[in-house]
């Protein structure tokens, strides 16, 4: 087997590396296109007739050869058959699993016949996640384990991206796979170039059916997702994602260009819906609109594709086939998540000479199953050493609960419980604490919390919550998945009982009836009459079921629901009733806060809260339950008390049918709910219960606390205390040490304000609270951190994103010490204990510790949170200038408005309204700055730039983020690099001349080359840095031209940023009533060109002719004397008609202003007869030039015209007059008149031909005789 594999970074015209250009290359902009051409000759000596004869038979010949397409994707790191995470095994999926099937699936065609490619996600679950955080040089094993299993293309998903830049290079370095790693559309941001591999061609010997060898060529796209996002750091000035749809179409062409016979998108994206919006995520299925693709391997959604559940939603897109599984004919392949299983795509291919043609396609999925596969064992011991510490990691204990407790959540649609209890009070718990210690604006919000189940029988039988003795990590994941991040949001009470209205859409309508496809179920309901309590829809997939705490609220099964399973609104209808926040209803306009997993696909029902955040980031939810836990373990009970917060309003002895697994039927048939067993299937029992109602409030009050501080500490601090209830509270209270509920001095004990109290030693503390209606409840909380051996902790003034400096008080002469994100800062104290220091801008909504120690006395004060409260924009960061680049790039840290840069007397703002919000701005606004509108880009991730020119080394650049109302962040100020010689500054010029000049700042002795049409011409500066150029070219309005210049440093040639130079129309600066410059008339008879202009000035003088491309000049240039004048001598006089032009310069090289003359007929000369004038013509022809006035006067009449016809036989442009006729002998007079004057005289006489007429005398009435004269010999007839 022979395979060429063929990596292609295709960029065509200029080629920059580090402010180098690479001869021969150029930008879109210059005239000339490097072009490679690889001839491959393949030389057969020796061919006989015969054999070359058959050569070409075999040209002919059509085989057929079987191509196949393994696909796998969202491995996340599940590198064998153990789930570390829960501790339990993991037979039906995993890596090592997947190669055996590998193995299995390409035994079954010629070796070399399959392509096996992954989509990306290797990273990203607890194991890598614990290696990640162990030690970061480390290879992943998963990494390394693809490298030995032989994968011949991947790409990487959106969760690689997670861990930074470094750590992704550092991983495919390390295993061995940058090589093979394809990433189309994500470019450098300074560069424009591909960090990854732009694209792939793989050239192999294929087998035929016939046993044949043939050639194929398949091209591989590798697409991300292309909002690059990392858990610490922004892409922002590193790295571009590109749309997948657009870079696939592009790259499409250029791998047909390059010669592939298939292509194969290997893209990480969903199937996506039919016409995704930009940069959209899932995408796959447009994909398949693209001619050119033939094959997409998916991946991301963590689904399965094709699948057999013919209602899945992909089918309902157009041009899908359920028989074939084809998406608008073309072949797509999502093999889940975790190595669930292989996607598998065979193509038959017709091949004939040059010419490969798919004639028949298939999809698959093949499952992974503990059955059909086996571990390949040195995939499956990979982990090496890190196998013992992610196994302790797993059964790692938290806490341990009560004897005869349990967490579970069998019934989880049908009541509040402890499960549940337990996630929602950790994410009230983590709010209240970081409210009261950095948000004490929202102080007096109510806090609330939301969460989903994320077990319930889905992935087996016993998948729900089941936790008895112990807690360890392991039983977390039954609780809260890994990945999730706590976010907190405000919500309104409009927007929550939305919100609430989906979950209360999970109820079967109380009163209608409609058929069921589980036929268990139905055939139950017709038996017994009865209805299930939840929708077919839910029954098994409680995902979008939320449970919601620190509220209380009633679910109305009896109307239709509001919302479907998905969330869409299905009609007007309201379930939810009476909610109320301790006994008080909770009101539409009522804001309250809300803790809940970051919302990363909003519905119709909670739309809109996403963008409501008041607490982000990458907090773990599972980290913040597993603090709560050990906090709960060090103070007492870890088991909740459940509040019973929510119920369902349904009628008295209401029958229904609830659905429980049969291993809890001893559990179930304790509970309130138990009627009978109805049946038991398939691993679960089926029960009629009932609702017991109770209207009266017999629960007791539910507290959470949070104390702000739990390290070590000297100084006081703060128990935040959240108290929930149905009913009003009545009491809230506490005391120093340990006491029950049924206390008698509570009444007396001290009130707790503002939802928390004050703690200065080391105790146990018990709260205390009573409702109106007499339910009391108690919670301790034990104390034990503070330390006489720690300084006090310092006193921090607020601190925002854009201040300068951070300030406060601390224990005189000790050591201040700040950590950043970035740095540690420290300072001295001073003896007043006061401080003030200077810190970079840091991010809105983030934290900074702050501590002081004595090295002396070795002792240090507690760590202090600082968060930066939000002023405006952030800082931006700027990623370093240089001086041959036309732009700035960096990154906002966040999604702004927009940026600006301010450059000595110029700001450059955004084309698209920045103008408008600089001019708003009261801080930094100044109307003496020169506003420049320009193409300024923020993308949602923050990456900015903003294009502007070249700027000269060592310029300083200031930089500002704008927000949506004019607010300004701390100023980034830069100072531009040199890297190369500084861009050409270039006269303009006009397409009048034959020369350019100009200067290169600092250059002196600098190459300068300039490119104009295929031509190159080069010269060099003199010591000031001025060049110039001449040439015989003609230049012609609107052409581009481009300069550069060039020098060696260390060896190594360095280009500037290339100037783009239009040449301009020299009408454009014609002043036609200039009375400065002054052009005198010309005309064709003219020897010279005169004008005036000041004494002592130069004027280029130019001839033209022609337009457009067909212009063509003459350049002269000539000085004015001291009278003003300028003269410029012709070789050979003008047609009429040439355009003259005389222009000037500014000493600077700008062009000052133009004059322009066309040249017109000089004085006419004397005119000539067509004929000699006889006495009996009454048309006269007369011969002159043309655009003339002829006047020809006979006797004393004169007659005129400007009316003539040019006559090419004789090439005389002849007047033709119409007279009387008159006596020979009258004297005629013909002269020719035009702008320049009148020609001399022509005089003749009218010739005689015929007898004169006769003289009439005059003529009276009533004469009978006429009298008159003839000459002698005439005659009257």
């Amino acid at each position: 087997m022979m395979t060429i594999i063929r990596r292609v970074n295709t960029r065509i015209n200029f080629s920059w590396q580090g402010g180098r250009m690479t001869k021969g290359k150029r930008r879109n902009y210059l005239l000339s296109v490097f072009t490679l051409t690889i001839a491959v000759v393949s030389l057969f000596i020796g061919f006989r007739s015969n054999k070359l004869a058959s050569v070409i038979a075999a040209e002919n010949e059509t085989d057929t050869v079987d191509l196949r397409i393994i696909g796998t994707t969202d491995l996340h790191g599940q590198l064998n058959s153990n789930d570390y995470e829960l501790g339990v095994d993991y037979n039906n999926g995993g890596l090592a699993r997947v190669f055996d099937l590998i193995k299995k699936t390409k035994a079954e065609l010629p070796e070399g016949n399959t392509f096996t490619l992954d989509a990306g996600d290797v990273l990203f679950d607890y194991t890598t996640e614990y290696i990640f955080s162990a030690n970061q040089e480390a290879i992943q094993p998963i990494y390394l384990a693809m490298k030995y299993i032989g994968y011949d293309a991947i790409t990487l998903g959106n969760h690689e991206f997670d861990y930074g830049y470094d750590y992704i290079l550092r991983q495919l370095d390390g295993s061995g796979l940058r090589d093979i790693t394809i990433v189309s559309n994500v470019t450098d941001a300074r560069t424009g170039e591909h960090p990854f591999l732009e694209n792939m061609l793989i050239t192999r010997k294929l087998k035929t059916r016939s046993g044949k060898e043939v050639e194929v060529t398949v091209g591989i796209i590798g697409q991300t997702i292309p909002t690059l996002t990392g858990k610490t750091h922004s892409y922002g000035g590193i790295l571009i994602g590109q749309d997948m749809v657009e870079n696939a179409k592009t790259q499409a062409l250029k791998l047909k260009e390059m010669g592939a016979d298939i292509i194969i998108a290997l893209s990480h994206t969903g199937i996506g819906p039919e016409n995704p919006e930009l940069d959209f995520k899932n995408v796959a299925y447009a994909l398949t609109k693209i001619p050119e693709i033939d094959v997409v391997v998916a991946g991301h959604e963590h689904n399965l594709y094709p699948t057999s559940d013919m209602s899945s939603a992909y089918y309902r897109l157009p041009g899908v086939d359920k028989v074939t599984y084809l998406m608008n004919g073309k072949n797509v392949v999502m093999a889940g998540d975790r190595g669930k299983a292989i996607g598998v795509v065979d193509l038959a291919l017709e091949v004939k000479g040059d010419s490969v043609k798919i004639v028949n396609r298939k999809s698959d999925l093949r499952m992974v199953t503990e059955k059909n596969t086996k571990e390949d064992k040195v995939v499956a011991n990979m982990f090496g050493g890190w196998e013992e510490q992610l196994l302790h990691y797993a059964s790692d204990v938290l806490a341990q609960l009560e004897p005869g407790t349990k967490l579970q959540n069998y019934y989880g649609l049908l009541a509040d419980n402890a499960a549940m209890q337990l996630l929602n009070d950790s994410k009230i718990h983590y709010a209240s604490n970081r409210i009261k210690s950095t948000q004490k604006n929202y102080i007096d919000h109510p806090i609330i919390a939301a969460s989903t189940y994320e077990s319930f029988g889905v992935k087996s039988i016993y998948d729900f919550v089941n936790i008895n003795d112990n807690i360890t990590e392991a039983n977390l994941t039954t609780l809260q998945n890994y990945n999730s991040y706590l976010y907190v949001y405000t919500i309104t009470g409009a927007q929550l009982r939305e919100w609430l209205e989906w979950s209360a859409s999970a109820y079967e309508t109380i009163g209608r009836s409609k058929p069921w496809k589980d036929s268990t179920m139905s055939s139950l309901m017709d038996e017994y009459g009865i209805k299930s309590l939840i929708r077919e829809e839910w029954l098994d997939d409680w995902s979008n079921f939320y449970v919601f705490d620190g509220i209380s609220y009633e679910i109305d099964p009896s109307k239709e629901p509001r919302y479907d399973f998905s969330g869409n609104r299905i009609s007007r209808n309201k379930r939810i009733a009476n909610v109320y926040y301790q006994g008080k209803e909770v009101t539409d306009d009522m804001e309250l806060l809300i803790a809940t997993n970051k919302i990363t696909k909003p519905t119709a029902a909670n739309q809109g809260i996403e963008n409501q955040s008041v607490l982000r980031g990458f907090v773990r939810s599972q980290a913040i339950l597993a603090r709560y836990i050990k906090q709960l373990s060090e103070s007492g009970s870890i088991m909740p008390q459940v509040d019973y917060n929510w119920r369902l309003i349904l009628p008295r002895n209401y029958q229904f049918i609830i659905k429980v697994p049969s291993y809890t039927n001893d559990l179930f048939e304790k509970t309130q709910w138990y009627q009978k067993r109805l049946t038991q299937h398939g691993g679960y029992s089926y029960y009629a219960a009932t609702y017991p109602i109770n209207n009266e409030d017999n629960t007791a009050p539910h507290l959470v606390i949070a104390p702000l501080i739990t390290n070590p500490t000297a100084s006081p601090y703060e128990i935040a205390v959240e108290v929930f209830d149905i009913s009003e509270i009545k009491y809230l209270k506490y005391r120093d040490g340990d006491y029950d509920k049924d206390y008698d001095a509570w009444v007396v004990a001290r009130n707790i304000p503002s939802k928390g109290f004050t703690v200065i030693k080391n105790d146990i503390y018990t709260i205390y609270a009573e409702d109106i209606h007499g339910n009391k409840a108690v919670k301790r909380i034990f104390v034990d951190n503070f330390n006489d051996n720690l300084l006090p902790r310092p006193i921090v003034d607020n601190y925002t994103n854009r201040k300068q400096r951070i300030s406060g008080k601390a224990e005189p002469n000790t050591i201040l010490v700040i950590e950043t994100p970035n740095s540690i800062y420290e300072e001295k104290i001073n003896t007043n204990g006061t401080f003030s220091v200077a810190l970079p801008g840091q991010l809105a909504e983030t934290y900074i510790t702050v501590y002081v120690k004595d090295d002396e006395r070795g002792l240090e004060s507690e760590r202090v949170e600082v968060r930066i409260n939000r002023t405006g924009p952030n800082q931006p960061l700027i990623n370093p200038i240089y001086n041959y680049e036309n732009y700035i790039t960096g990154n906002t840290r966040e999604n702004t408005t927009s940026v600006i840069a301010i450059i000595d007397n110029t700001v450059y703002v955004s084309d698209k309204g920045g103008k408008a919000l600089f001019e708003a701005n009261k801080e930094i606004y100044d109307p003496k700055l020169k506003i420049v509108e320009t193409l300024v880009s923020v993308s949602s991730d923050g990456q900015f730039i903003i294009i502007l020119p070249p700027q000269l080394a060592g310029t300083s650049v200031k930089v500002y983020a704008i927000d949506h109302v004019s607010r300004n962040s701390r100023v980034s100020t830069s100072t531009v690099n040199e890297a190369a010689p500084n861009a050409p500054i270039v006269n303009e010029v006009s397409n009048i001349e034959k020369s350019i000049t100009g200067y290169v700042p600092s250059g002196a002795n600098i190459s300068v080359d300039l490119y104009i049409e295929d031509k190159t011409y080069t010269t060099k500066t003199d010591r000031n840095g001025r060049f110039s150029f001449s040439f015989k070219d003609q230049l012609y309005a609107g052409q581009s031209l481009v300069v550069v210049a060039s020098d060696v440093k260390n060896g190594v040639e360095r280009s500037s940023f290339p100037i783009e130079l239009t040449v301009n129309d020299i009408k454009d600066y014609v002043r036609p009533n200039s009375t400065n410059l002054v052009l005198n008339r010309i005309t064709d008879k003219s020897n010279l060109i005169s004008g005036s202009y000041y004494a002592g000035g130069n004027v280029y003088v130019a001839i033209t002719r022609g337009e457009g491309k067909d212009f063509t000049s003459n350049i002269y240039s000539t000085s004015t004397n001291e009278s003003s004048r300028f003269i410029h001598y012709l070789d050979e006089k003008l047609e009429i008609g040439t355009k003259v032009y005389a222009m000037v310069r500014f000493v600077d090289g700008r062009i000052i202003l133009a004059t322009s003359f066309t040249v017109t007929a000089g004085r006419p000369n004397m005119p000539t007869l067509l004929n000699e004038i006889t006495n009996t013509d009454k048309i006269v022809n007369v011969v002159s030039i043309k655009d003339t006035e002829i006047a020809l006067k006979i006797g004393s009449k004169t007659y005129t015209t400007k009316v003539y016809y040019y006559d090419e036989v004789s090439d005389q442009y002849i007047y033709t007059l119409a007279t009387d006729r008159d006596l020979s002998g009258t004297t005629v007079v013909v002269t020719a008149s035009n702008d320049s004057g009148t020609s001399d005289p022509l005089i003749t006489q009218l010739v005689k031909v015929s007898p004169d007429s006769p003289s009439v005398n005059k003529v009276y009435e009533g004469d009978k005789i006429i009298t008159g004269s003839i000459e002698l010999l005439d005659y009257i007839i």
